[in-house]
């Protein structure tokens, strides 16, 4: 099997996920060759297919919960892939558009939240070259919800400290 391509990029993925301590690495035969990153993409897309595939359906179905739940499932597998922190990133920009359009009032420090680990998601994606672009333009929009967030988050708290003199004066009686 050595030399056959994909036998290899496999025997490296699994290697690397083998913790070593100092002896065992001296004492190892043949390590195999470490992958290159493209090569470490391409075996991540094909061992997530199922929870890709998964989480792209539950998109197209517009259940962003859904699909923020295969990928963070197959972020628990293996969170290198590229591709599926640029999807995680889209899965939460779309579901807080969603949260927005019903009107209903938001956990404020939740999507805080949530928008920071789609700014990280992001940062991680945008590593593979051939995602760049479209990690800045769903950047800028994550940007652009942070800061209407932290408005939002400093209004409440403005509006808290305003009424709290009048709720002490209130809870005297």
């Amino acid at each position: 099997m050595a030399g056959n391509e994909q036998f290899e990029a496999i025997s490296s993925y699994a290697d690397s996920l083998v913790p070593r301590g100092f002896l065992s690495s001296v004492l190892r035969k043949n390590p195999p060759l470490p992958s290159d990153e493209l090569t470490l993409q391409r075996l991540l897309l094909w061992l997530l297919a199922e929870e890709i595939a998964g989480g792209i359906k539950a998109l197209n179905d517009k259940d962003n919960l859904r699909a923020i739940q295969f990928f963070e499932a197959s972020d628990r597998i293996d969170g290198r892939c590229y591709l599926i922190s640029y999807l995680q990133a889209v899965a939460i920009v779309k579901e807080f558009e969603k949260q927005l359009a019903t009107q209903n009032p938001l956990d404020l420090d939740e999507w805080v939240r949530m928008m920071h680990k789609a700014g990280v998601f992001l940062q991680s994606a945008a590593q593979y070259s051939g995602m760049r672009d479209q990690c800045r333009a769903l950047a800028a929009i994550v940007q652009q919800y942070n800061a209407e967030l932290a408005n939002a988050t400093q209004a409440q708290h403005r509006r808290a400290a305003e009424a709290k003199p009048i709720n002490d004066l209130f809870s005297e009686f």
